[in-house]
């Protein structure tokens, strides 16, 4: 699609937002997030993360917070994918909830608008 009809393609990719895709997201945007998702939830969508994902939740966590968010991922032992994808898309709900709510900016994706930092 993308070399047929790179403008459809970029249009698609520009709504669509992937758990991959926190790592876009600023420091106050993950604060809203630990606030709406239970920590079981966040837990188990980082046991699937990568290091970046887990470091990017864990700098906006208390010191006591990080800890136990991390001792909740080791505890739970061998997790099945399908769960840990589940927890993930519950994030992504999260976050476009949140930005329909205007409580995060999701840097102008779908939206038509630009923005400079």
């Amino acid at each position: 699609m993308d070399s047929s009809k790179p403008d459809v393609a970029n249009s698609i990719r520009e709504l669509m937002f992937v758990f991959e895709d926190i790592a876009t997201l600023d420091d106050a945007a993950i604060r809203e997030i630990l606030q709406r998702v239970d920590k079981k939830t966040i837990a188990t969508a980082l046991k699937g993360g990568t290091e970046q994902q887990q470091q990017q939740f864990f700098r906006n966590m208390s010191g006591r917070g990080v800890e136990m968010m991390k001792e909740e991922v080791e505890i739970m032992g061998p997790v099945k994918i399908k769960d840990v994808h589940a927890a993930q898309q519950r994030i992504v709900e999260v976050v476009r909830k949140l930005e329909e709510e205007g409580r995060i900016n999701l840097g102008g994706r779908g939206s038509g608008d630009e923005y400079v930092v």
